[in-house]
């Protein structure tokens, strides 16, 4: 529980740096930090039904393993989880229904803070979070150990 307790506010300044980087860099409007760090929180809010999803499952299956939101939990499980299925099921993950609700708050608040149009926004920061996501789901797939 306490790593969670530091994990979760480091994610939020990070998301919130992909987003400065995505509308104030890439962009090139004036934004300033504090509003990507606004919406990254206001964004947050959304993974509440999604850790509320994934805790009513773990405490049915009575584990913590094995617990996908998104479309990974349309995989197949098994008792020897292979680095693909694990990579698939992770990436699968990102683009859940409550995920990509999170990008939709995130593309709607950037494009209302910074004054960008909706399409720009929908492009930059939809580019950056497939991108994460293919990262993390690499990251998931090297170090689950090999079955």
């Amino acid at each position: 529980m306490a790593q969670q307790v530091i994990f979760y506010p480091i994610l939020t300044f990070v998301i919130a740096l992909l987003i400065w980087f995505g509308v104030g860099f890439v962009l090139g409007t004036k934004f300033r930090y504090r509003l990507a760090l606004e919406i990254a929180c206001w964004s947050a809010l959304i993974s509440i039904p999604s850790f509320l999803i994934s805790f009513a499952l773990a405490w049915t299956r009575q584990t913590m393993r094995g617990r996908p939101s998104g479309f990974g939990m349309l995989l197949p499980e098994s008792d020897t989880p292979t680095k693909l299925m694990t990579g698939l099921g992770v990436f699968l993950d990102f683009l859940g229904p409550l995920q990509i609700w999170y990008l939709v708050v995130g593309i709607l608040g950037a494009a209302a803070l910074a004054g960008v149009p909706r399409k720009s926004a929908a492009w930059t920061l939809g580019a950056i979070y497939l991108v994460v996501g293919l990262f993390v789901a690499a990251l998931s797939a090297m170090f689950t150990p090999a079955a």
